[in-house]
């Protein structure tokens, strides 16, 4: 039978283990602080094979031997257990609380804690700097040693100013009649006993404790109230973003107590913290989810934001992980169910809108953490072609929520901060009608609307009128498009770095350095070395990005200009491949490598992306890894600014480069890699042509008809357009006064600002509606469709069944009934087909119906008139759009003699995963 394993803490935080009871475990923080030398001398000593029979690096080391002999990292007091909770009480009711002579800390005297709800960095509940406290439990007790709370005691990245106490929302805490409190830290080694009598895995009581205690002015513990307005969502393709209007209300019921930070008669915002850049501060929540453990088949633990970034870039590279990106395109089929993996190979199946709900579920729970209150009602805005199916979503995995029924679509949400702010800056002209046209670029989509507004000044309020209409889009345009244009340059320039080195190795002979860099099998083989030879240096490819861009788009499209660079990518694929969905039939460890050559290389471009375009005056990006530089850093890290006498560089500081090459001996890691530099100027280049191209293909129209000319305002919104290169391009078509954005001084501050146009424009406008400032009106058009939808008559002729650009949104097609089955063609608007649907049915499917029961389901749709003409034998396809849902439906109608027989509808999305451009299928 085998032994389980004992271990205690000492006072250094490492375990010391029982020899009698096995092997002891260790800490990533002690291995971090080891050499390769340790490490390997760990290896043979633990008995770890894997790290013995193959010489590894300090990283491949460090997460073999955590893998076979890992420690908890922090023995944390997050979850709340009734048995747990009364086990501790009784324990520190029985021991003796010693005084710690080695721990003097000093914290804030005053603790408000709402039930329920979390402490976080932002409560400012600090304790001064003690290494000693890092990653222990602190208890608050009464006079009477009844335990009234627990909290975690954590840094905040590298500040060593203070520490801070945490607690998780689902930890209570309670007053007592004594209100005499007192608050307990613990060394290590006491914290993680703490943990186990709470936990239930500690044999006994022990006699004594050490403990320093602090004495508490005060310990509240108040219930949170309900907010009586609702807040607002914004759901972006790559961030996400919630806030709330605080008024007078809100701060009476807290009576005196408010949250810091929280600013009366404005909008505050839920806060995240950015784990990878040192736990900056931020309003913007990635739109990604990890999961975490299928362990508990009946619910899947996931990771949310950051700390799902931060999994798969702690991630070690041959490690399963499972992580979703770009979960705003689920909506148009959210019933479909998503394979799940976690770390350890679990599998499961899950229909996508469970993983939203847990998505928004978190996002609603921080903003109330942030808040202090209890969430009511939610608004969130949706596409305007996409608002119906949104709203349906919504309430279906809400139910606990009064989700708005009078929501405002992205675009009015825009329009109306503009509005709001000409009001507040008394620049509306009375009853003059405007006209703007809204470009917004998200992280997946771009999509043009139209606005006319009027505001007028009465006598009791504003009366705001607006109509609004979904102009174009383009499903497969947002700022992915740019990142992996970025990572297509990264991947060429890194596949050129290995060529060279391995010309310098053959030339010099020094096949010592061969080794320290593709590890110990054999380098390229003759036909990979060749492949690598073929391809077009990175700046030869660029050399044919400087043309006039805009003339050479407007003569020959984007594509033109990107074929040398797509074509040089393919290539290369060879050597660093990225494709992970072609490599599902191989082995786990190298579908993993490959999976992750993908995510490490997206993030990095996603990284240089931001750095350029988030911080003015950077000419150059330095991509570097340890042993390169001497600063310390984290993958993807923006850790330093180093001035050069060229301009500003940044430095992108990795722990080391993650990436797997195909060569001859197959996939092995990359221990080392020289810097990969950026300029400015060349990201321009490369970015230019799908910039230009998507908004000629959206202005051109309007410019040559003249009706750009009625438009007084043009607003870009939506993170993307913080790239100057947009507004560059739209001065092509208009002139550059009447262009609209945030995007003022270069500063990041202002990238911010473009993704909360959007959730304050939606906030000020349930205020208004709420006190009665102003009396909205809001008509919305039906959306124009960017498609149109063909078939083919029996004699070949293809005809029009749904039309966008002529507004047509009815068709008919007719069969024999002897071959019912039906093809559609989906097409965008320059004739290229994007979707081939198939509709079958059989006869038995078909039930009599009279003319009038067919006019009582389907009403217009299916007029009398059309039926009338149905031949004996004959199937007719009754096919319309269905604008609210995004789609169409197919109707069939068949007569058997004098007898009307209605077929099976069938419901169509125009945009599904089918054929809409995924950067995350494993493709690319």
């Amino acid at each position: 039978m085998a032994r389980k394993i004992g271990y205690t803490l000492n006072r250094n935080g490492k375990i010391e283990t029982n020899k009698s009871e096995g092997s002891r475990r260790y800490y990533r923080r002690e291995l971090l602080g080891m050499s390769t030398v340790q490490l390997r001398d760990i290896a043979r000593r633990e008995k770890v094979i894997a790290g013995i029979v193959n010489p590894m690096d300090k990283e491949a080391l460090i997460e073999t031997i955590l893998r076979y002999r890992g420690a908890d990292e922090k023995l944390l007091i997050r979850k709340y257990s009734e048995k747990g909770w009364q086990t501790l009480e009784n324990a520190l009711r029985r021991t003796n609380l010693q005084p710690q002579p080695t721990l003097h800390p000093e914290c804030s005297a005053k603790f408000t804690i709402w039930q329920q709800l979390a402490v976080d960095y932002y409560d400012n509940l600090t304790v001064k700097y003690t290494p000693e406290l890092i990653g222990t439990n602190a208890l608050v007790l009464d006079g009477e040693r009844n335990l009234c709370g627990i909290f975690n005691v954590e840094p905040k990245g590298r500040n060593q100013d203070y520490l801070y106490l945490r607690k998780e929302a689902g930890l209570p805490c309670k007053e007592a009649a004594v209100k005499r409190y007192t608050l307990l830290f613990f060394d290590r080694s006491a914290s993680a006993q703490i943990f186990r009598i709470y936990s239930g895995e500690a044999g006994y009581v022990p006699e004594n404790i050490r403990t320093a205690q602090v004495p508490l002015v005060d310990f509240t513990v108040r219930e949170p109230k309900t907010l009586h307005l609702p807040v607002a969502i914004d759901f972006g393709t790559s961030n996400t973003a919630a806030g709330a209007y605080l008024d007078h209300l809100y701060f009476e019921s807290q009576q005196l107590e408010t949250p810091p930070g929280i600013r009366e008669n404005e909008i505050n915002y839920a806060i995240f913290y950015d784990r990878l850049h040192d736990f900056a501060e931020t309003n913007l929540l990635p739109s990604v989810v990890s999961v975490l453990s299928l362990k508990d088949q009946e619910e899947s633990q996931y990771l949310f934001g950051y700390d799902a970034v931060e999994m798969a870039a702690d991630s070690y590279i041959d490690e399963g992980f499972c992580v979703f990106y770009d979960m705003k395109r689920w909506i148009s089929d959210y019933e479909k169910d998503e394979e799940i993996t976690d770390r350890h190979g679990r599998r499961a199946f899950v229909p996508r809108k469970e993983i939203l709900r847990a998505f928004f579920l978190h996002v609603i729970h921080a903003l109330e953490n942030r808040l202090k209150c209890r969430i009511q009602g939610i608004h969130i805005s949706s596409p305007v072609k996409q608002k119906y199916l949104f709203q349906k979503l919504f309430r279906e995995i809400l139910p606990e929520y009064a989700v708005e029924h009078d929501t405002v679509d992205e675009g009015v949400s825009v329009l109306y901060n503009t509005v709001s702010e000409l009001i507040e800056q008394k620049k509306a002209r009375k009853n003059q009608l405007y006209h703007a046209l809204i470009i917004d670029c998200g992280g997946g989509t771009t999509d043009l609307s139209s606005c006319k507004f009027r505001v007028d000044d009465q006598r009791v309020s504003y009366k705001i009128d607006i109509e609004t209409a979904y102009e174009n889009g383009d499903t497969d345009f947002g700022g992915n498009n740019l990142t992996y244009r970025i990572m297509q340059l990264l991947k060429l320039k890194i596949a050129e770095l290995l060529a060279q080195t391995y010309d310098q190795q053959q030339s010099d002979g020094n096949w010592a350095l061969q080794h320290e860099v593709y590890g110990n099998k054999a380098a390229f083989d003759a036909q990979t070395r060749e492949r690598m030879r073929q391809i077009t240096s990175s700046k030869e490819l660029l050399r044919g990005f400087d043309v006039d861009i805009f003339r050479s788009v407007d003569e020959n499209g984007p594509d033109a200009l990107y074929r040398g660079i797509d074509n040089a990518y393919e290539m290369a694929e060879a050597i660093i491949p990225t494709k992970f969905k072609e490599w599902e039939k191989e082995s786990r460890t190298d579908y993993f490598k490959v999976k992750n050559n993908f995510y490490f290389l997206f993030h990095c471009a996603e990284q240089v992306k931001k750095a350029f375009f988030e911080k003015a005056g950077a000419l150059k990006i330095i991509l570097t890894a340890e042993g390169n530089h001497e600063a310390p850093g984290r993958n993807w890290q923006l850790s330093r600014e180093i001035p050069i006498d060229d301009g500003e560089s940044i430095v992108l500081h990795m722990d080391k480069w993650k990436l797997a090459v195909h060569q001859a001996g197959g996939i092995v890691t990359i221990k080392q890699l020289s810097d990969i530099v950026f300029s400015i100027f060349d990201v321009n280049l490369l970015l230019t042509p799908d910039i230009y191209g998507v908004i000629q293909r959206f202005l051109e129209p309007l410019y040559e008809t003249g009706d750009i000319e009625d438009y007084n305002i043009i607003k870009l919104t939506g993170q993307s357009c913080k790239i100057d290169l947009f507004r560059d391009s739209l001065k092509e078509f208009v002139p550059g006064r009447v262009i609209k954005s945030k995007r003022k001084s270069g500063d990041s501050s202002d990238c911010r600002e473009l993704k909360m146009t959007c959730i304050d424009g939606a906030l000020k406008y349930l205020r208004d509606k709420k006190y009665g400032y102003a009396d909205v009106h809001i008509i919305s058009q039906p959306p124009k469709l960017p498609y149109r939808l063909t078939g083919f008559t029996h004699n070949g002729e293809e005809i029009d069944l749904i039309d966008g650009s002529r507004r047509l949104s009815h068709g008919e097609l007719s069969r024999n009934m002897d071959n019912l089955t039906l093809m559609l063609y989906l097409k965008d608007q320059d004739g290229n087909n994007r979707y081939n649907f198939t509709y079958t049915c059989t006869q038995d499917e078909f039930e009599p119906k009279t003319q009038e029961e067919i006019e009582a389901i389907y009403g217009d749709h299916i007029p009398q008139d059309d039926t009338d003409t149905i031949i004996h034998r004959e199937a007719k396809f009754f096919i319309w759009s269905e604008p609210k849902e995004w789609g169409f439906m197919i109707v069939p109608v068949y007569r058997e003699g004098e007898t009307l027989m209605l077929g099976k509808e069938k419901f169509q999305s125009f945009e599904n995963d089918g054929w809409m451009n995924s950067f995350f299928d494993g493709t690319k």
